[in-house]
């Protein structure tokens, strides 16, 4: 009998030692990507409102050759940078009912601001995907369209800000699929 609860012991200390060890090379995995995206540049508030800019001009000016670029690159700096302000306001959400009463109203209000910006973020790269499918159609690449407004409508909102971008997405998926 002790030999066998000898065994399961040491059987439960390896699986933890592999679990502990899996767990650092997973964290190490994360940081050097973290470390080759952000050698690579990170988005400004600054930058990604001059981004826009350029991505709604173009395509307002109907020149879709142009505006897909500008485009792309201002739906994915727009995700990048909620994705940061996110982050700062993360530990907030993870901490438990106990722990979030804990803090002063004062930081609480701090932080709804930071939301707020993460979620309009997400809004610019929900609306620019919706440009980028609108392209597509007029280039006549109808499935690469589909692929762009299935991503909005699978994140737009019904609501506020989001409602011309989904009248948009719907309209212009279901007049490709002949619905």
């Amino acid at each position: 009998m002790l030999a066998r609860t000898l065994l399961l012991v040491s059987i439960a200390a390896v699986c933890a030692f592999a679990v502990a060890q899996a767990t650092v090379l997973e964290t190490d995995d994360v940081l050097d990507e973290l470390r080759e995206r952000f050698a690579e540049g990170y988005p400004t508030v600054a930058a990604v409102d001059e981004l826009k800019a350029e991505a709604l001009a173009r395509f307002d000016a109907g020149d879709c050759e142009n505006a897909l670029p500008a485009l792309e690159s201002w739906a994915e700096q727009s995700n990048f940078l909620a994705n940061l302000l996110r982050a700062g306001i993360r530990p907030f959400y993870r901490a438990s009912s106990s722990d979030q009463r804990e803090l002063s109203s004062a930081l609480i209000s701090q932080l709804v601001p930071i939301e707020s910006a993460a979620n309009a973020r997400l809004s610019d790269r929900n609306l620019a995907w919706v440009m980028i499918a609108e392209c597509h159609v007029q280039r006549g690449d109808n499935a690469l369209a589909l692929v762009f407004f299935n991503q909005a409508l699978e994140r737009l909102s019904v609501l506020g800000p989001e409602r011309d971008a989904w009248e948009r997405a719907r309209t212009g998926m279901f007049r490709i699929i002949g619905y």
